[in-house]
């Protein structure tokens, strides 16, 4: 019986086995302007829930 593996399977497989970190990491150098995305987006967020909140005491 022959086992036959994928190139995908062994590139994955090696991935796994790779303890090396060589890993490219993106630099973060703009930290306030990702604090400010994210804090807009939870403000948005905040708002539709007190909108949602307010119909549902109107109703």
């Amino acid at each position: 019986m022959e086992i036959k593996f994928s190139k995908s399977f062994i590139h994955g497989f090696a991935r796994v086995l790779d303890l090396s970190g060589t890993k490219d990491w993106p630099r973060l150098d703009n930290r306030r302007a990702d604090y400010e995305a994210i804090r807009g987006d939870w403000e948005n967020v905040g708002r539709t829930f007190r909108k949602e909140a307010g119909s549902l005491k109107r109703s």
